[in-house]
C-alpha cells in the first residue's frame, strides 16, 4: 500500500516538500552566502539544561538542541517556519519568513 505520491514527499512531514535535488540546490546556495557555526564544546551542558528545565522530550529534544545552540552562540532570533515548536523557549524571538 503506498502512503505517499512517488517522488514527491507529503508537504507536512518533509519539510517544504522539496526533492533531494532541489534541498541540494538550496543548501549549496545556504553554505556559499551564510555562515556555518560549529558545536561550541559546552553544547551538551546548554542542551541539557534546557531540556531539563522547559521538560522537553522526545522529539522535540531536536528543537531544544537547536535553542540549545543558540543559546550557546549567544544568538538571539532563530528564523523559522516552526515557531510553534520554539515558542516554549522564551530566550529566542522567532521569526517566520512568510512574515517577512
Amino acid at each position: 500500500m503506498a502512503t505517499r505520491r512517488a517522488g514527491k514527499p507529503p508537504h507536512g512531514s518533509n519539510g517544504m516538500g522539496l526533492s533531494a535535488s532541489r534541498t541540494d540546490q538550496w543548501l549549496t546556495y545556504w553554505l556559499r552566502n551564510y555562515p556555518l557555526l560549529n558545536d561550541p564544546p559546552d553544547l551538551p551542558v546548554h542542551w541539557r539544561r534546557v531540556v531539563r528545565v522547559f521538560n522537553v522530550l522526545g522529539k522535540k529534544s531536536h528543537d531544544a538542541r537547536l535553542a540549545a545552540a543558540a543559546q550557546a552562540h549567544h544568538i538571539p532570533t532563530l528564523l523559522t517556519f516552526n515557531t510553534k515548536d520554539f515558542q516554549r523557549f522564551p530566550f529566542l524571538q522567532l521569526l517566520d519568513p512568510r512574515s517577512l
